[in-house]
């Protein structure tokens, strides 16, 4: 939701992952963002696939805070690329809000392709439009929990959720699932200085373990 980025502070993020222990899907994602006291602006990237086939995106996001509403735009450009055939490109959109209702709790709803379908190269493969409702509950400052929904055109609803656990030693433990992929994910992490990092490990039941990576540096912590 790029409406977060009106109170995250600013940073760089790097995730890996190994998809399923499969060449074919490895998965790779970098972002950046820079954030005042008012607004923030982002950058993100992800790649995924091989030389055979292969989902590329980039997109531009800014959020802004409005009191306790915080919104937010971001606008992407998009390559499906099958060797051999032409590459699709497309130009999606997706807008934000974010409520935070108090010191503990905190919602959400993110809009994808809610204007058109996007822009793409190649019209008759059409771009789903989504819709993401969440909410945030930090019980204490030890544990975090959050729950959302999702919907995409054509698709079931799926519930993701999640949970974040501090350790002492600046040591955390994160774990969660989404219903809509039938995965679930364990990850344990911790930081020194201005950095964090994440090793973790998502789980199908058919097609296995899909180990990941994540590490992020703070230059304000």
């Amino acid at each position: 939701n790029p409406a977060v980025l009106a109170r995250t502070k600013s940073g760089f993020g790097l995730y890996s992952e190994h998809r399923f222990m499969l060449r074919e899907l490895y998965t790779m994602a970098v972002s950046v963002n820079w954030t005042q006291p008012n607004y923030g602006v982002g950058l993100l990237t992800n790649y995924f696939g091989n030389e055979s086939y292969h989902h590329w995106q980039s997109g531009l996001c800014y959020g802004r805070r409005l009191g306790n509403i915080d919104l937010g735009i971001s606008v992407q450009v998009t390559q499906q690329k099958v060797q051999g055939l032409k590459p699709q490109l497309t130009l999606q959109n997706s807008i934000g809000l974010c409520y935070v209702i108090n010191g503990h709790w905190v919602t959400g709803i993110l809009l994808h392709n809610i204007w058109g379908r996007g822009l793409s190269s190649v019209p008759q493969i059409p771009v789903n439009r989504r819709v993401d409702w969440g909410w945030g509950y930090e019980i204490s400052s030890d544990l975090l929990l959050t729950a959302s929904l999702r919907k995409i055109e054509d698709q079931p609803l799926a519930v993701i959720y999640s949970l974040e656990y501090r350790l002492p030693a600046r040591l955390f433990i994160r774990a969660g699932g989404d219903t809509g992929t039938a995965s679930r994910w364990i990850g344990v992490g911790g930081g020194r200085q201005h950095w964090q990092l994440v090793l973790m490990t998502q789980f199908h039941s058919v097609l296995g373990y899909s180990p990941g990576v994540f590490l992020l540096y703070d230059p304000a912590r």
